[in-house]
């Protein structure tokens, strides 16, 4: 978890740690505005518990997601979205969908 959490900050993305129920571990509002350093991310994944990556959307890190949880919704963005639109679609645990787009 480490590395991917490094990788995604030198990709540009701001990276935080969450729990393996999703909930954040630490005060996240933050990272709205401030980048996480790698030294941080290095401390937030030390250790042997388990913890998850998440990515803080939004300005700071150039990346909208559009998250679909029914069939209509997915078909309402899929309808939306012009043929020439190629984007990243994630499948989520329970059958839905997160679009992703540059902020």
């Amino acid at each position: 978890m480490l590395e991917a959490a490094l990788k995604y900050n030198e990709l540009g993305f701001n990276v935080i740690v969450v729990g393996v129920d999703k909930k954040p571990l630490v005060k996240w509002e933050i990272y709205q505005k401030e980048r996480s350093t790698p030294e941080q991310i290095k401390e937030w994944f030390s250790g042997s518990w388990q913890r998850n990556i998440a990515l803080v959307t939004g300005e700071i890190s150039n990346l909208l997601v559009v998250d679909c949880d029914t069939p209509s919704a997915m078909q309402e963005i899929q309808d939306f979205l012009p043929e020439s639109i190629v984007t990243p679609i994630q499948r989520t645990p329970h059958g839905g969908k997160h679009f992703f787009f540059q902020h």
